[in-house]
């Protein structure tokens, strides 16, 4: 993870263990601190979920 803040217009790649699934009627992605508390989130509808390999960005 950064040391500190990301640049305007940076990318940061969260490795997972696992791939998430997201749903395909759209939905919600929230961002977590290592406290739980909510640091950003994007929703994303089900047209966006049709467009396989699109980048959501938050």
């Amino acid at each position: 993870m950064p040391a500190g803040p990301l640049a305007a217009g940076a990318t940061l790649v969260v490795p997972v263990s696992e791939a998430p699934q997201l749903g395909n009627n759209g939905g919600a992605i929230t961002l977590l601190d290592n406290t739980g508390l909510k640091i950003h989130g994007v929703a994303y509808t089900a047209d966006q979920a049709s467009r396989e390999g699109w980048t959501i960005v938050f």
